[in-house]
């Protein structure tokens, strides 16, 4: 009797995820395949003849009926890539998403040629924007603020293992509140919740699972963004910016209450899709 390869655990993988409507079905399947088995991906198909355990097959089994759920792919594997990192995350951090890497890319465009400046980071989820930040300016000193205790737990877990510990320190705060009033920054950046409450039942069954303070700003989807403009200036060194990600259709909301507050619009840069995404202020 023909033994069972990784190839046909792939494709009853994807079979079974396809038939729940889950989206890159054949990614899900191959990725839990190699989570369950503990194997490189590559390793799959470079030798796919390998026995499989029952624990292992079990595994496989219980990843994909969550995956089949709609539960996210990244909290199953526990980890995500964003740009040189390889976070660990749970269901206590919004999934960093690429579009937020752009953010990281404007950082440079502004702050190129500097040795070391010292940064906020609002909202810091899973610690993503500020430990790229550290990660690519090694000079660089940031504060992370998020008002999720169990969210600073993996963003400080994340810098412990990532040997950036000695450059960030956390404090849990809802958007500035809890922040030393005499404490200034070269650049405040943010990827805070910026989805309206009314857009919840139009939203892709994943989002069900991430922390929905990260998700949601009230029914404009701009609150904790006027909060931000309302409360960060006072924290600026002269010259200083604010980067912060925004949603579609919320760059020009978001320069109007920042024009109310005295900030000036410096630039506004599109994602991969073309949609106005990124806006950088000065103080």
């Amino acid at each position: 009797m023909k033994s069972t390869s990784s190839h046909d655990y792939i494709q009853l993988g994807e079979m079974f995820l396809d038939a729940k409507g889950i989206s890159e079905a054949r990614l899900s399947s191959e990725r839990l395949l190699e989570a369950a088995l503990g194997r490189s991906r590559i390793s799959l198909f470079t030798d796919s003849n390998f026995p499989i355990s029952k624990t292992e097959r079990n595994r496989f089994f219980n990843f994909l009926r969550k995956r089949g759920e709609f539960y996210p792919l990244q909290y199953l594997l526990g980890s995500v890539a964003f740009r040189n990192l390889e976070l660990t995350i749970n269901k206590d951090v919004l999934i960093p998403r690429p579009e937020t890497e752009l953010l990281i890319d404007v950082v440079h465009e502004f702050f190129s040629h500097e040795t070391s400046f010292t940064a906020l980071d609002i909202g810091t989820g899973s610690g993503n924007i500020a430990l790229s930040l550290l990660d690519e300016f090694p000079e660089s000193e940031v504060t992370a603020l998020d008002i999720s205790k169990p969210a600073l737990h993996v963003a400080e877990e994340n810098a412990q293992r990532l040997k950036l510990r000695d450059r960030i320190n956390f404090l849990k705060s809802n958007v500035l509140d809890s922040l030393n009033n005499s404490l200034r920054f070269d650049l405040i950046v943010s990827n805070p919740p910026y989805i309206s409450l009314d857009q919840k039942e139009k939203l892709q069954k994943e989002l069900d699972f991430e922390p929905s303070e990260a998700l949601f700003s009230g029914t404009t989807g701009l609150e904790c963004v006027e909060k931000i403009l309302a409360q960060a200036k006072p924290y600026l060194k002269p010259e200083g910016l604010i980067i912060m990600e925004l949603g579609l259709g919320q760059v020009e909301k978001a320069q109007r209450y920042a024009c109310q507050h005295g900030y000036k619009k410096v630039m506004v840069k599109k994602d991969y899709s073309g949609i106005n995404r990124i806006l950088v202020l000065r103080g």
